[in-house]
């Protein structure tokens, strides 16, 4: 599965409730992960690595 992925349209969620999109991977199942974050410094983040990270903890489930 590495390297493998869909971008993120933000109506795909939606498309899903509804049934109009297929499971393109029936038989598989999730597995646990970790996934670390390692930068230099806080101090002087970039904001687009910052807003990733922000949203990695909000949206990922915590182990």
């Amino acid at each position: 599965m590495a390297a493998l992925g869909w971008p993120a349209l933000g109506t795909e969620a939606q498309l899903w409730r509804a049934g109009q999109l297929a499971d393109p991977f029936p038989n598989w199942s999730e597995e646990r992960f970790a996934l670390y974050a390692l930068y230099p410094s806080r101090r002087y983040l970039p904001a687009n690595v910052h807003a990733f990270i922000d949203f990695c903890v909000e949206n990922l489930p915590a182990g």
